[in-house]
């Protein structure tokens, strides 16, 4: 099919074209039309090809990404970070290389507490023993506790690291003893982590 070099007529032997093929071959002929269209001054469009994006791997993040379901209540994944909890929100030492070896996690909640540094022992890689200790900043006290873990996941592939111990505050002299709480650590599936050669 040719179209007359006369821009004039163009725009009528367009329609008339449009009305005798499907909407999916007219929404394509317009636009060619429109890209090979001449412009005042006999100028032309030249199209500039797209080019085709190179496939790069991805990391899943908070909950994105292809991670496979979890299979009898075990993530197949084998490293993971840290990236939210009412301990730190921001973690400065969060990467994870087993769950099945000791790990440390470090971090802060600004404005809150600060120079968190806790310790995993596991036991399996479903549960274990932790320490921590960390600077609450409001009430100016050191708080540390020490208890067992449990770590559970979701369809996603995230899970939660989930203590259970007392926690002591000492502020200005003063101890103050706060009965066993769950706390959650929240982890997800990392990949491109670098893990020491056992």
């Amino acid at each position: 099919m040719t179209f007359s070099e006369d821009s004039q007529h163009a725009p009528v032997r367009l329609i008339a074209v449009l009305w005798s093929v499907p909407a999916v071959t007219a929404v394509l002929l317009l636009v060619a039309c429109a890209r090979l269209a001449p412009l005042p001054g006999g100028q032309t469009i030249t199209p500039t090809p797209t080019p085709t994006p190179t496939p790069t791997p991805t990391s899943p993040a908070f909950g994105q990404g292809a991670v496979p379901a979890p299979t009898s209540g075990t993530s197949p994944a084998t490293t993971y970070r840290a990236f939210a909890s009412a301990l730190a929100s921001d973690f400065t030492k969060g990467d994870i290389c087993s769950l099945e070896a000791p790990f440390h996690l470090e971090g802060n909640a600004p404005g809150v507490s600060r120079d968190l540094k806790a310790d995993f022992t596991p036991i399996t890689s479903e549960h274990g023993t932790f320490t921590y200790t960390q600077y609450i900043t409001a009430g100016d006290c050191e708080a540390s506790s020490k208890g067992t873990y449990e770590v559970e996941f979701r369809p996603n592939g995230e899970g939660d690291i989930l203590l259970s111990g007392p926690i002591t505050w000492v502020c200005k002299g003063q101890v103050i003893t706060f009965p066993p709480s769950d706390i959650r650590v929240a982890i997800q599936p990392a990949l491109g982590i670098i893990c020491p050669v056992p």
